[in-house]
């Protein structure tokens, strides 16, 4: 199976570079078994390897979304905010707020710490929408400010 060698190298001692490509890699795959291992890589000390795996996990829609909610918790605000950085160039952004103002309690959580990573710009956006999103994401700013 490539998914499980493209994880094994990602989780390797190998040269950085060789990891980011099987990063990479791992992304264009997708799979819930992917995104558990692209979270883990949100962690790396190389920016090329965080990258990889957030881009990785805003293509994997709801997998990677699911991957994130399920360790918010054991997340840094670096991984989160990257992760959500890549969902707002994607377009996964919208969605996760959107899932976040019908009640999902994962995107809830993945919404507020974004905002205290520093993330607002979609919630500002959305603030102004006469809808139920418009008022998750302005009731969100103000609890956050």
């Amino acid at each position: 199976n490539h998914g499980r060698s493209l994880a094994r190298t990602v989780a390797s001692e190998r040269p950085w570079f060789v990891r980011a490509a099987a990063t990479t890699a791992l992304g264009a795959v997708g799979g819930p078994h992917a995104a558990e291992i692209l979270v883990n890589a949100l962690s790396a000390e190389r920016w090329e390897m965080r990258d990889a795996a957030a881009r990785g996990l805003a293509a994997h829609d709801d997998h990677g979304i699911d991957a994130m909610t399920a360790r918010i918790d054991t997340l840094t605000d670096d991984a989160v905010a990257h992760f959500v950085g890549a969902c707002d160039v994607t377009g996964q952004l919208d969605r996760i707020i959107a899932r976040a103002a019908g009640g999902d309690p994962g995107c809830d959580a993945l919404v507020r710490r974004a905002l205290r990573a520093g993330s607002s710009a979609a919630l500002e956006r959305l603030a102004a929408q006469d809808d139920a999103v418009g008022s998750y994401a302005a009731a969100v700013l103000s609890e956050g400010r």
